[in-house]
């Protein structure tokens, strides 16, 4: 076949095979470079879509808990606040469906598809939960889970949606910024226990457990976000996150969480005091008048002492706390000091029925303190930190806007970037080709002007020697 063809179409099927290797080349990084600008257009408006839904997380955080508080309290704290926190939600909403409504979600991943469907049908449900925890008959358990169910779909759309990043900056800038999402929405969720346990003077069942494992949460979320921030980033985050009001968080979070040690005291101050403790082996020892009786009232009057000691070693002590555990030695120092009575009257010979009027202790001041400190009393206005972790998560928020806006700027910068290098391949593709086709056009006619002068060259000799012509002109080579 190729012997059929000419020379100058034998040169040109020699010049097209690396041309046409160069085009596909060029195609390819084209196509790539396209291909990521796509990606990046998407990225761009998930990062868009974030700060809508991180404004009306923010909002619905805040009214989780205020609402945990309003029911905490049954009404009595939050009432005021509540209906005005509902109206931000409710203007962030608007914002967010007005958004979406020209957002084609048809474009991402199904994952993303089903976190966004179910985030937008619990959204719907707001108006009838609020109006039972108006009415008050919606549990907190199930308040909280609807709020932080509806929160982490929302937060599972961020999640879904940018995992679909190819770029290897923008993909370690938005594992970032997700851990600090969930690491902030944790806070939400504390803010909402702490409100309730605060309003209530005690913690619900389950919550304080669940209280101690958000702070961990926290922590490993905000962990994992400095381990994937730039330093930038972490500047900004170090220098925001501080002040007296994330001390007094800090503070009061401490006071939440002794109270489990407050707890367990008090629980061994009463098996110390009640049934088989000092009151009991007291009026043993009255009745029976056995001296094994003294030993086990002056041990358990030492063990009671320390641990009331301890209490009070624990620091965020109240004035009502102090009266309490002042109560509660006093009551007790009577039924210890009240054995030597009793001892001596069994000595003398007193009999049981006037035993008894030896020492006359009233228990009541004691009971009702041990009561008392068994509820926490943990001293601190639900308000007062609602307020004062309001401030730190608003803090937190402003961070959130500093790591979005940074990966918008830059998604912008990487598109800038992909456009550059989409002209940069069209210009040395256009250039390449056309100096291909140049050069091949040259040596092709370079060729073919030598070919053609030694042809007629030959034919001149051949001419000459068949005595066709009469003289012969040299060939002229050119060394090249």
């Amino acid at each position: 076949m190729l012997s059929t063809f000419s020379i100058k179409q034998k040169l040109i099927a020699i010049m097209m095979i690396p041309l046409v290797v160069v085009i596909l080349l060029s195609i390819k990084l084209a196509y790539n470079a396209y291909t990521d600008t796509i990606n990046l257009q998407k990225i761009e408006k998930i990062i868009i879509l974030s700060t809508k839904i991180g404004a009306m997380v923010h909002e619905t955080q805040k009214e989780r808990g205020m609402t945990a508080g309003y029911l905490g309290s049954k009404g009595k704290k939050f009432s005021t606040k509540l209906p005005a926190q509902r109206s931000n939600v409710d203007i962030k909403k608007r914002e967010l469906l007005e958004y979406l409504k020209d957002f084609n979600i048809q474009e991402y991943t199904p994952e993303f598809q089903t976190s966004i469907s179910k985030g937008l049908a619990q959204l719907e449900k707001i108006s009838s939960i609020r109006s039972k925890v108006t009415n008050q008959t919606l549990p907190l358990g199930k308040a909280l889970k609807y709020y932080t169910s509806m929160n982490s779909n929302f937060l599972d759309v961020i999640d879904a949606g940018t995992r679909i990043s190819t770029n290897p900056l923008l993909t370690k800038k938005i594992s970032a910024y997700t851990n600090f999402l969930l690491s902030k929405e944790r806070a939400g969720i504390e803010r909402a226990v702490g409100s309730n346990t605060l309003a209530k003077d005690e913690f619900a069942n389950g919550m304080r457990t669940k209280f101690n494992n958000l702070i961990n949460t926290q922590n490993t979320y905000m962990h994992t976000f400095t381990k994937y921030a730039d330093k930038e980033s972490l500047d900004f985050y170090k220098n925001t996150l501080q002040g007296p009001e994330i001390d007094e968080v800090n503070k009061i979070r401490k006071i939440l969480i002794s109270s489990a040690k407050k707890h367990q005291l008090i629980s061994q101050m009463k098996e110390q005091v009640g049934y088989g403790g000092i009151i009991h082996n007291f009026k043993n020892y009255v009745i029976r008048g056995h001296s094994k009786y003294e030993p086990k009232i002056v041990n358990q009057y030492y063990q009671l002492s320390q641990h009331l000691d301890e209490y009070k070693a624990l620091g965020n002590i109240s004035e009502e706390e102090i009266q309490l555990i002042n109560n509660i030695k006093s009551v007790f120092t009577k039924y210890y000091n009240g054995v030597k009575e009793v001892k001596k009257a069994i000595k003398n010979g007193t009999p049981i029925k006037e035993l008894d009027k030896v020492v006359k202790v009233s228990d009541g001041p004691a009971i009702i303190a041990l009561n008392k400190l068994s509820k926490s009393l943990f001293s601190v206005p639900s308000e007062y930190w609602f307020d004062k972790i309001t401030v730190k998560i608003n803090l937190l928020k402003k961070i959130e806007n500093y790591l979005a806006s940074d990966l918008i700027k830059t998604v912008e910068s990487e598109k800038d970037i992909t456009f550059f290098e989409i002209l940069i391949f069209a210009l040395m593709t256009t250039i390449g080709i056309s100096l291909t086709l140049i050069l091949a056009r040259t040596i092709a006619f370079t060729l073919l002007v030598d070919v053609k002068d030694l042809k007629a060259g030959l034919d001149d000799f051949f001419a000459f020697i068949n005595f066709e012509k009469d003289d012969l002109a040299l060939i002229k080579i050119q060394l090249r």
